[in-house]
């Protein structure tokens, strides 16, 4: 068991200011990941109004008749 370990990725121990590092790069990551699908989102209520309009509505949303596609909201829910 002891060489099957030996034999895997080397240990590698992180200065505290690597560990500092890698937390701001996950956590910018992460910010920019939920940035985007807001503006995603908010871009699709808006401008689903637009692109179809309320008239085709019954389309692309039985009941919706706001034209906005309940699929882009149902990130919230």
């Amino acid at each position: 068991m002891d060489t099957a370990m030996r034999a895997g990725a080397a240990h590698h121990d992180l200065t505290r200011s690597e560990e500092k590092q890698v937390v701001l790069a996950s956590t910018l990551g992460t910010i920019f990941a939920w940035y985007d699908f807001f503006i995603y989102d908010s871009l699709a209520v808006f401008m689903s109004s637009v692109l179809f309009p309320p008239r085709f509505s019954s389309l692309l949303d039985a009941g919706n008749r706001s034209g906005i596609p309940s699929s882009s909201l149902r990130w919230y829910a």
